[in-house]
């Protein structure tokens, strides 16, 4: 017969404070993975709003985009706002939850492991929302407007490297075992 723990198994202690801590986490990590991409997208002639417009677009559709928004740039700008910090937010907490339970067993420096697991994490998140989202599921097709290599670099070293190097701050000068 299962007991409790079979069903629910228990969490590693201090779970839920890196949950908690792992939500700011990711949306100052997002923060910079906006402002990345924002500049990047206005110097590269795209418009400064157009990483909004393509993240707005998760819930607004195909009226956040151009050339006929159905949607103010203020509706955009504010829509996208929340999208992404709700997902950076959600993203934060997992990868801190998981590198909390996990991350001790990889066998170098706590440190190193939260930085090399966060840019392997920004990779990951990366394949997700280009190539299953909005390729293969065609749930997002105006991801695949969006400049590949810029949005690699963006979700690898300046949402999950940031990430990383933000959890590697909480387990500094701590060592596996």
């Amino acid at each position: 017969m299962l007991g409790s723990e079979d069903i629910h198994p228990k969490l590693h202690p201090g779970t839920m404070r890196e949950l908690a801590a792992g939500i700011l986490r990711g949306a100052l990590a997002g923060a910079v993975f906006l402002a990345f991409e924002v500049v990047v997208s206005g110097l590269a002639g795209a418009g400064y709003t157009w990483p909004l417009r393509l993240v707005a677009g998760i819930l607004l559709g195909w009226g956040a985009l151009p050339p006929r928004p159905e949607f103010s740039i203020g509706v955009v700008i504010f829509v996208a706002l929340v999208v992404h910090f709700a997902l950076s937010s959600a993203f934060g907490a997992l990868f801190s939850a998981l590198f909390h339970n996990f991350g001790g067993r990889m066998g170098a420096s706590w440190g190193r492991n939260a930085v090399l697991s966060g840019l392997a994490f920004g990779f990951l998140l990366w394949g997700v929302d280009v190539y299953v989202l909005a390729v293969f599921f065609d749930a997002f097709p105006w991801f695949e407007q969006a400049n590949p290599p810029v949005a690699a670099i963006g979700h690898v070293f300046f949402y999950g490297g940031v990430l990383g190097l933000l959890v590697a701050r909480r387990f500094a000068g701590r060592r596996p075992g």
